[in-house]
């Protein structure tokens, strides 16, 4: 036995290929059970303070910093404006970049949204695919404000005590925008003129 061999076997039980067609759903519950499932971790985030924290506080920045306090202190108050101003630019380009580049990887979802009843329900449902298509194009979600009420100052799309679709157009719309978000990149409702 080499000293690689104990090494695995402390590790765990070596595992056979995975077939072309994938596991069966019991060898995959068999596996995780026995701990060899796959796990996904949450992604990590900063908070924006730290973000303008790490920004600010980089080792250039903190060396124009000085500059910038050595200049006034020698009586070049407009010198050290320029120096200051390289770290803003610099401070903002780098927050914008990591900011850009986080909020593609978020859930992103827009507050409750809906149109009251009082409206010509061809209007409602017009609305509804429209808004929830350009909310799911964008790469959000989007969350219809069902207030359970009933009459033209209502949201509702169901009915609370048995669970029916009052307005089975609007859900339907809904349902049908998000399809047509996802569908393809820039996908951008259009509205007929009612």
């Amino acid at each position: 036995m080499t000293a690689a061999a104990p090494a695995r076997a402390a590790a765990g039980p070596t595992l056979a290929a995975t077939p072309p067609e994938g596991l069966t759903e019991a060898e995959a519950q068999r596996r995780r059970a026995a701990g060899m499932g796959n796990v996904a971790l949450p992604p990590t985030s900063r908070t924006y303070l730290q973000i303008l924290r790490e920004n600010v506080f980089t080792f250039i920045n903190n060396i124009l910093f000085a500059l910038g306090a050595a200049l006034i202190v020698v009586g070049r108050p407009t010198d050290a404006l320029v120096s200051v101003s390289v770290i803003a630019t610099n401070v903002i380009v780098g927050i914008a970049q990591e900011i850009r580049a986080w909020l593609p990887t978020q859930p992103i979802v827009i507050g409750e949204w809906g149109s009251m009843g009082a409206q010509v329900t061809t209007n409602r449902v017009a609305h509804a695919r429209a808004y929830s298509q350009d909310v799911t194009t964008a790469g959000m979600v989007p969350v219809w404000w069902d207030n359970g009420g009933s009459g033209s100052g209502s949201y509702g799309l169901f009915n609370r005590t048995t669970g029916a679709q009052t307005f089975p157009t609007i859900v339907s719309a809904i349902m049908t925008g998000v399809k047509n978000g996802q569908a393809a990149p820039n996908n951008w409702a259009t509205l007929a003129s009612p």
